[in-house]
């Protein structure tokens, strides 16, 4: 803890990222001293405007997992930098919390693609609790412009086992040019009582 304390002091970039990684891997899984690591994490991203540090700050965060540091990640969905949006789309997923529920949906209208990807893969995390407002904004993302925002839609529809999810997907597939035989390979699943 010494050494992120003194990195995180540092004019240097590469330091202060080293010691944001280290926050985020220390210990793994016993994660020790969380309350301060998170403390630290939170000092780093609201001392330093270096877009790598605090991409890497906030993604610590993530691994960190606990209500404290999910809390401090929700404080930055509106961060000008879409990486740390990201971020904060991809680990607010597993959180039941109604608030992360929100900000994950806002983040599917969000400018970059790479925001709306994670954020349609965070709603695909939550399984059958998803509600139907969440199934709407999926949907929206499942005919967005980007393929990678559009595939991790109809990934996370499939997931949520939401009624039409395969016909997108046999939409998906003939629009990205895959060969008939696996599109073919999918109308016979969309067949099976499971799916």
């Amino acid at each position: 803890m010494d050494v992120c304390r003194r990195d995180i002091e540092s004019r240097s970039v590469k330091l202060r990222f080293r010691a944001a990684w280290l926050l985020g891997e220390l210990g793994c899984p016993k994660r020790p001293y969380l309350k301060e690591r998170i403390k630290l994490l939170v000092f780093l991203l609201n001392s330093t405007t270096n877009s790598t540090v605090r991409e890497r700050a906030s993604h610590s965060l993530g691994i960190l997992g606990t209500p404290s540091a999910l809390s401090q990640l929700l404080r930055l969905s509106n961060d000008p930098d879409a990486r740390v949006r990201k971020n904060v789309a991809a680990y607010l997923g597993p959180s039941n919390d109604p608030i992360a529920k929100k900000t994950i949906l806002r983040l599917g209208r969000d400018q970059d693609p790479n925001v709306r990807e994670w954020a349609a893969f965070s709603l695909g995390t939550m399984s059958r609790r998803i509600k139907p407002q969440e199934r709407s904004v999926l949907r929206q993302l499942a005919a967005d412009k980007s393929p990678g925002v559009r595939q991790e839609a109809i990934r996370a529809l499939i997931a949520t086992r939401t009624q039409g999810a395969i016909g997108l997907l046999l939409a998906e597939l003939e629009r990205s040019g895959i060969g008939a035989e696996l599109v073919g390979a999918v109308q016979l699943l969309s067949r099976c009582e499971e799916l």
